[in-house]
């Protein structure tokens, strides 16, 4: 099991169709997907980091 120094919860909030998921898939994977399905209610993703040589868990909430 893996041991986090921090954990962030993050929540992607706003209008519908405005990028959120984009932006979080952006994020997490690296690369801007074309064609995205219309969040219904909510997606989780989860990305850890390094960030000043501390391990870092974000917990990223994308809502509709």
């Amino acid at each position: 099991m893996t041991n986090y120094d921090y954990t962030f919860k993050i929540m992607m909030l706003g209008d519908a169709s405005v990028g959120k998921t984009s932006l979080t898939i952006r994020y997490i994977k690296g690369f801007f997907m074309e064609d995205l399905k219309l969040t219904i209610g909510v997606d989780f993703y989860s990305k850890t980091t390094e960030f000043n040589e501390k391990n870092v868990k974000l917990q990223i909430w994308d809502f509709d």
